[in-house]
């Protein structure tokens, strides 16, 4: 892991973050419905197809129903719960606290609250569809919540709390497998690793 504003502040609009994951950490964490990881199932890539590389992300994407769970709902809760807590006072502000500049201005930190909102959301749609929309459907209202046009935290953690709910129906109502096959996902990860060696 890697940030143009290293360890000793937040990151600013010019800052970049960088994270590399072997494939078998990523496969780890996707399968274990980490929204960063999942993320990377619905962003595109600029492989060349033809390319080492490329083959073998395509393997990865063609098995992405591998990557699919209920148990993932949790995931998604557990991360977008982190950041309320932190956003109402009743968890510490994390590593690099958290934004005055929006506290001071709007009464809490609405870049929080947008990903409390965004982290929801993806949940509901992964968790229904099997896949997150990339970029979200709801920009607009992120976008409002981040400028602070939304309203007040209570109105933020009222919708935040419906998400909450809507997020534990669509887990209950989900077609999908509680849990992912570890099985299949090892297998698949392995065979990318022999065909991608075997090319060198």
């Amino acid at each position: 892991m890697w940030s143009t504003a290293g360890n000793e502040r937040r990151n600013g609009p010019a800052d970049v973050d960088l994270c590399l994951y072997s494939l078998r950490k990523w496969a780890t964490l996707a399968a274990k419905g980490n929204p960063t990881a999942l993320h990377f199932l619905f962003t595109g890539h600029s492989f060349s197809s033809e390319s080492k590389h490329g083959k073998a992300w395509q393997a990865v994407l063609q098995s992405k129903e591998l990557f699919v769970s209920r148990q993932a709902a949790a995931a998604f809760q557990g991360f977008a719960n982190d950041q309320l807590a932190r956003l109402v006072g009743s968890k510490g502000a994390g590593q690099h606290g958290q934004r005055p500049e929006y506290i001071g201005k709007f009464g809490y930190d609405t870049k929080a609250a947008m990903h409390v909102i965004r982290l929801l959301n993806e949940g509901i749609e992964f968790i229904k569809s099997g896949t997150i929309t990339l970029p979200r459907p709801e920009r607009d209202l992120l976008i409002s919540i981040r400028t602070g046009e939304f309203g007040s935290l209570e109105k933020v953690t009222n919708l935040a709390n419906r998400l909450f709910a809507d997020l534990d129906a669509s887990r209950e109502s989900s077609a999908f497998p509680e849990k992912v096959d570890v099985k299949a996902i090892n297998k698949l990860v392995a065979n990318i690793y022999l065909d991608f060696y075997v090319a060198v």
